[in-house]
This record gives structure tokens, sequence and C-alpha cells, in this order.
């Protein structure tokens, strides 16, 4: 099961720390990750953990670490982080726990034909120990509020098809994959 395979790893990182949970294996995973959040002491995600990455060394090397994820032909590009830095019309936003960055959002306001931006989300990423935790919610949440100060009239998520286990949470918050049908093409 996906989600038991994700979850035993953050039980096994807090055991250290005597954060030992009894899980009924007959739980729904819903229950299950709220007993989990609980314990961890995150039924509420603080926000102001939310933060724009930068071009810090610390950033860099973190994002880099967390980057990995993607492949190792995935370099990172000090330049283009300090552009999305000073850029009005994009973000990469980090959540950061204990100084290290275990989840990043890359946000960009698209202009189109139409009369309204729309916003455009790549680089949805997270530390493996940290996938079943809420805090997806919190990103999610603060782009779509960004989204709507700059009156976006939609906000595009691609996922890699393979992610099935996350795609039920982007529904969940309420994006569809039912509308439209996304392509890439490396170049």
């Amino acid at each position: 099961d996906i989600f038991f395979a994700q979850t035993v790893p953050v039980i096994e990182s807090y055991r250290n720390d005597w954060k030992v949970i009894d899980i009924d294996a007959a739980l729904e995973p819903e229950e299950v990750n709220k007993l989990i959040e609980k314990a961890l002491n995150l039924e509420e995600i603080e926000k102001s953990r939310i933060r724009e990455v930068t071009t810090s060394e610390k950033d860099l090397s973190e994002l880099s670490k967390l980057y990995k994820i993607f492949g190792e032909w995935y370099d990172i590009s000090s330049r283009n982080i300090g552009f999305i830095y000073n850029s009005p019309r994009d973000y990469l936003f980090a959540y950061e726990i204990d100084d290290k960055l275990v989840w990043t959002i890359s946000l960009s306001m698209c202009l189109s034909a139409g009369k309204k931006p729309y916003m455009m989300i790549d680089n949805f990423c997270v530390d493996e120990k940290y996938r079943w935790i809420g805090i997806w919610k919190a990103l999610l949440e603060k782009s779509e509020n960004i989204a709507k100060a700059y009156w976006c009239y939609k906000m595009v998520l691609l996922s890699n098809k393979r992610h099935t286990e996350f795609h039920k949470t982007y529904v969940k918050f309420g994006l569809d994959s039912d509308i439209a049908l996304g392509f890439k093409k490396y170049i």
C-alpha cells in the first residue's frame, strides 16, 4: 500500500524522539494521517514557515539536495533563482522544518490574450520523509491567495503521471484533472 509505504519512514524518523505511534490497521488512511499529525504536533501547519527561496549558499545547497528527487540530471541555477526572487510575477516558496527545506513550490503568473492572467504551478517537490503531514495544503492555499491577488482566472498544476498517490490530494484541494490534458516535451 503506497500510503503506508510513505508513512512508515515518517514514523521511523520520529522514533528517536520517542514519538512512537500505534496505528490500528483497520483505520482509513485519512484517519491514520490525522493520528500522525496529532502525534507529531502538526495539526496546525504554521504558515510562517513558508518562505521564499533565496540565492543564499544554504538555500542553494538545500534546494539542490531536495531537487535530486527529479533526477540526477536536474541542476539548479542560482542565476534563475535570483531572477525568480526579484521577479514581480514569479515565486519559489519553501516550507522549512528544523532549518531544512523539505517542500517547494514554484509559481508563475502567465499572461494570456484574455483579460486575466493564470498561475502555473511547477516543482511541487517534497522530501520523502515529510510527504504525508499536510504541508501540501498550506503551500497550495498560499498559492491560491497569490493567484487571487493577481486576479488569475485559473491555477494550472502539472504533475508526473507516475505520482498517482499525490493526484488525490490535488483533487481534494479543488484542482480538476478531468478538465485538461497536459503534454511536455523536454528539449
